[in-house]
């Protein structure tokens, strides 16, 4: 990715920013949209969610309108770092990801007999 990063670094941004928000929609489907809304909005994350929603905007902008190079890339560094600190704090627990194996593990047996 590095040599897209240096031949056309808004593509790079561009393409980064929607799969941070597919990754962010997937975790808040998975999770549950209410919760994970609920999270991202209490008292402990609020200055991380208003910087990672800040961040895609400006990222979006600065890729696709100003075609700033410097800021876009900035703006997505700053990006991944409030994604970190949510899937590090916020994100979804092991119990969630034992539950949704096992469904899915079920489904797909029923399917088979």
């Amino acid at each position: 990715m590095l040599a897209m990063i240096v031949a056309a670094p808004d593509k790079f941004v561009l393409m980064f920013t929607f799969s941070m928000l597919a990754l962010i929609a997937g975790f808040a489907l998975l999770k549950g949209p209410r919760s994970y809304i609920k999270g991202l909005l209490i008292d402990r994350n609020l200055k991380v969610s208003i910087a990672l929603f800040t961040s895609i905007f400006l990222s979006l902008y600065f890729s696709m309108i100003e075609q700033s190079y410097f800021w876009s890339l900035l703006c997505c560094i700053v990006e991944l770092n409030a994604v970190l600190y949510f899937f590090c704090n916020t994100g979804i627990t092991m119990n969630q990801i034992k539950w949704f194996c096992k469904g899915a593990y079920n489904a797909v047996k029923s399917r088979f007999k």
